[in-house]
């Protein structure tokens, strides 16, 4: 689980696990490293034998799917 720090605001750097980035995309562990294989989905950060994201592109990439999803809908509607 993520903890927010007491502001209630994560900073854009806070480095996520696999687990977590799953959780905040409603997805699995599984579905995360197949779209990072495909170049669908932000790459690590290697640190070690570590992958973590930063949450930051996390955030971006999913507001990118949010804008493509409305511009797809969008499209449909016009029809």
């Amino acid at each position: 689980m993520i903890e927010r720090p007491k502001t209630g605001y994560i900073q854009d750097d806070f480095l996520l696990t696999v687990a977590e980035v799953a959780t905040m995309c409603r997805c699995s562990r599984s579905t995360i490293t197949k779209l990072v294989k495909a170049n669908q989905f932000p790459a690590p950060l290697r640190l070690g034998c570590l992958r973590r994201w930063r949450i930051g592109q996390i955030r971006v990439w999913q507001l990118r799917q949010t804008a493509f999803a409305n511009t797809e809908s969008g499209a449909q509607h016009d029809h």
